[in-house]
């Protein structure tokens, strides 16, 4: 049986496929041990924001998500179903990476295909308050989305760590950066 994607994975695959690797290590520590104090604060306020939001019966806060066809599962932060939008917060946006575009489209795949409409995708920075609205995926970023879950399936570590070249600008923000080999 193929295993179900978590959504989050998406992100962080782009970022370095190694973090999905030395994640799995250390799934079984409390978080505090290794994350740094900036994802500790901007789970912190994910959870604020799920607290305040959960009032409003036409939102549908922190609430799960799959998608039987891409095999993906997660939570989304915020589903207006008046407006059918969904919003995922974000502690501080400084640019819209393209593994914020792949979570936002996996989610609204997934909440497609639990019957709900999907109208707007936007990105909510926790810290400037600021909305950024995604346009909704068009058909070559579908097939980039595709490739990006076919690629997570199929990954082979070994590979990535006798081709790839690190980004040093990448590698000096990761929460991992301790257990790579900088050779």
């Amino acid at each position: 049986m193929e295993d179900y994607i978590p959504i989050t994975k998406l992100n962080d695959f782009i970022f370095c496929p190694l973090s999905l690797y030395f994640r799995s290590c250390y799934n079984k520590f409390k978080e505090n041990l290794f994350y740094q104090e900036k994802i500790i604060e901007g789970k912190m306020e994910h959870e604020k924001i799920h607290q305040d939001k959960l009032k409003n019966r036409w939102k549908l806060i922190n609430f799960p998500v799959y998608s039987s066809y891409y095999k993906l599962f997660g939570k989304i932060d915020e589903y207006d179903e008046i407006t059918q939008e969904l919003i995922e917060y974000k502690n501080n946006i400084n640019k819209v990476y393209d593994g914020y575009k792949m979570q936002l489209y996996a989610q609204a795949r997934c909440l497609e295909t639990m019957g709900y409409q999907v109208k707007k995708i936007k990105l909510k920075s926790i810290q400037t308050k600021e909305e950024i609205e995604i346009a909704l995926p068009s058909r070559t970023e579908m097939k980039k989305f595709e490739k990006l879950i076919e690629n997570i399936r199929y990954y082979d570590i070994f590979k990535y760590l006798k081709y790839q070249n690190k980004c040093q600008n990448k590698c000096r923000k990761c929460i991992y950066k301790e257990l790579c080999n900088d050779d």
